[in-house]
């Protein structure tokens, strides 16, 4: 089961949202939610962030549902976009697709990295967007392919010591090895064919960045 997280951050308006069976609004991913027209199932979170915006209920006017509303309190180990991902894996979902949290505080910006490699260490599969950037961890023998056209730049970043290689792309690699000190694999670019790139070992995060 696949399910559709918003969390807070800016957020191209044109973002590809994928069909999913459970969306889920991390406090103020409410707001985001509402503006890309797309109804939440859950609403989740302390709701420091949303302010006057947060409604005592939600209620899609076009079908009559109403979201469900889940409160925490400020004072929690954990931040509403775990918290968001924590219940939407609870109720089933195996894939994440995370929109939001990319930009803004820099702290936070990097928990959503570091969660995304977490959910990615316990088999989930989690792609973070905001339209302008993706990110996924991919590892241990897993190739990506990368389409010609939908990002301009393609980077590899090592989370621990790995093998890639890349094919189809501007700088090719060929089973070379990245650890995190080494930042020579960022800014690459799609060939017309399209890129494939391949973890052999290890666990790498892959970013797209600027669409075309």
């Amino acid at each position: 089961m696949r399910a559709v997280i918003f969390t807070g951050g800016e957020c191209a308006t044109g973002v590809r949202i994928p069909h999913h069976e459970l969306c889920v609004a991390a406090d103020s991913g409410f707001i985001m939610a509402k503006k890309l027209g797309v109804f939440p199932d859950l609403i989740v979170g302390d709701f420091d962030s949303i302010g006057d915006s947060m409604p005592v209920e939600y209620i899609d006017a076009a079908t009559g549902r109403m979201s469900e509303i889940i409160r925490h309190p400020a004072q929690k180990n954990e931040t509403d976009t775990m918290l968001a991902a924590y219940i939407a894996i609870e109720r089933g979902a195996a894939e994440l697709y995370i929109i939001g949290g990319l930009s803004g505080r820099a702290d936070h910006t990097l928990s959503n990295v570091f969660l995304l490699e977490a959910l990615s260490d316990r088999g989930i599969s989690v792609i973070y967007t905001d339209g302008a950037n993706e990110l996924r961890v991919i590892r241990d023998g897993e190739a990506v392919h990368i389409p010609h056209g939908e990002y301009r730049y393609f980077s590899t970043l090592a989370l621990d010591e790995c093998v890639i290689s890349a094919e189809g792309c501007a700088y090719p690699l060929d089973r070379s090895t990245l650890t995190r000190a080494d930042a020579y694999a960022v800014s690459n670019e799609t060939l017309a064919c399209g890129a494939t790139v391949t973890c052999h070992e290890g666990k790498l995060l892959l970013i797209r960045s600027e669409k075309l």
